[in-house]
């Protein structure tokens, strides 16, 4: 049962952070995971998460070719979520 109730705000929050940072790419793949993890029967599964992981990889990429300190994770676990989302479709 608190999966059903975290779930559902965490996908709200990083809503509402793609809305402050629409280049950022750690909300999509983070929406894209806590996406493919939910039941098809709620809104889940892998063709619903694969938008989300292709959009965050289209801004990962965008991001690598940047210089600076800014935060360097979630690149290759987007992948994995691609691959899995793939795989299961």
């Amino acid at each position: 049962m608190r999966g059903m109730t975290y779930s559902q705000k965490a996908a709200e929050i990083l809503e509402k952070a793609i809305e402050l940072n629409p280049e950022n790419p750690r909300p999509y793949f983070l929406l894209a995971q806590n996406i493919f993890h939910t039941p098809k029967m709620f809104g889940g599964g892998s063709k619903n998460a694969l938008p989300k992981a292709l959009e965050a990889k289209k801004y990962f990429e965008k991001e690598s070719s940047k210089e600076g300190i800014g935060p360097k994770w979630g690149a290759k676990s987007n992948l994995r979520v691609i691959e899995a989302c793939n795989k299961d479709s």
